[in-house]
This record gives structure tokens, sequence and C-alpha cells, in this order.
């Protein structure tokens, strides 16, 4: 069972590899994380690919009054 606790993918901001985002959680993974992402479903997170897969203007639309606690 997985808790879902807000974060960000520690990892993925220091590997310059990142290639994956949850683009509901707005969250950019590392590859690990986004295996488990995945497993969690998409009704929880929605993974995509940043090279391969094709993402439309909603999805990339930024959230300007977000703030991100750390």
């Amino acid at each position: 069972m997985y808790v879902l606790r807000p974060h960000v993918c520690t990892c993925a901001l220091l590997c310059s590899g990142t290639e994956w985002a949850s683009y509901n959680l707005g969250l950019f993974l590392c590859e690990l994380c986004a295996q488990v992402h995945r497993s969690l479903g998409s009704h929880i997170s929605k993974v995509k690919s940043l090279r391969l897969d094709k993402w439309d203007a909603a999805q990339i639309e930024v959230d300007t009054d977000a703030t991100v606690e750390t």
C-alpha cells in the first residue's frame, strides 16, 4: 500500500535524465518514481513521458498562483 504525501521527487531534481511527469499532480519524476506513480493508477497520478508522449495545452498549462512548499 502506498501513502501519498505532497512532495517533489527529489531524485528527479538531482538527475539530469528526468524524462517523466505526473501532469495532474504537477511533478517531474525520475524513472523509478514514474513506475511507482504508474502503479498507483491513473485515477491518482497520470504519468507521461516528456519526450515520447504527446502533450496538449491543458496538460502543460502552468498555474501561476500555485505555491510549492519544501
